[in-house]
């Protein structure tokens, strides 16, 4: 995995523990985005590869554009069934992911609201980080 991908540092550790993801949708300093590419990064080397687009694109035939669309279809109907996705009655909605991970899940929790400073103190937030790593 390229070193530039987040995450990458954690796959080339081995990291098997449990590691949870919150992100507030009403975080102006920082988008929840990158916390999704983060977890995506998880994901990302479970699913089958994509072709260079760039290179594909250039010039591209009716049959190489099959070829995409199938492969888009293949990587969203594979992720839907690795990652389990909850909503969080008044809190938010967590994606759970935990394939080959004997130890624990990678889950990203996005919040509703919370903000980027008060995240921790949203109390859905605190539950789910007892009941994620037992400590209730």
């Amino acid at each position: 995995m390229p070193s530039d991908v987040p995450g990458a540092y954690f796959f080339s550790q081995g990291l098997k523990s449990p590691l949870l993801i919150v992100h507030a949708e009403n975080d102006w300093d920082i988008p929840h985005s990158h916390s999704q590419s983060l977890f995506d990064a998880f994901l990302e080397q479970h699913l089958p590869p994509l072709p260079d687009f760039a290179a594909a694109m250039a010039g591209v035939s009716d049959e190489v554009a099959e070829h995409m669309i199938k492969l888009s279809q293949e990587r969203r109907a594979l992720r839907q069934e690795l990652v389990s996705t909850t909503d969080i009655a008044r809190v938010g909605r967590a994606e759970v992911f935990s394939k080959d991970r004997s130890h624990g899940s990678v889950v990203f929790l996005r919040t509703w609201w919370g903000r980027h400073s008060t995240l921790g103190l949203v109390e859905g937030v605190q539950d789910y980080i007892a009941e994620m790593f037992k400590m209730g």
